[in-house]
């Protein structure tokens, strides 16, 4: 997980939008756009970052994240128990 810095100068700013990384499908590019004369920064995740992320939500007890964990274990669950998903079984 990296945080970087946009530009070298906040007072330069040329986008005022969200940018959507299409060059990496291993990386989610995140960017937090101030208002004017504020600095902009990136966040650039891998998926192992958000696995990581979603680790130390469950650790707080996060609702929504331990329902995604319980999720992840039943899924895996079925899989052991001979569950194809449509989408692996449709070749």
């Amino acid at each position: 997980m990296e945080l970087n810095r946009l530009g070298k100068s906040p007072f330069n700013r040329t986008e005022n939008s969200v940018h959507q990384n299409m060059e990496s499908a291993n990386v989610v590019e995140v960017r937090f756009l101030g208002p004017e004369n504020t600095s902009d920064f990136r966040l650039d995740l891998t998926w192992d970052d958000v696995e990581k992320l979603i680790v130390e939500f469950v650790t707080m007890k996060e609702p929504k994240a331990v329902l995604l964990d319980q999720a992840k274990s039943l899924g895996v669950a079925a899989r052991r128990a001979g569950w194809i998903p449509k989408a692996e079984n449709s070749n």
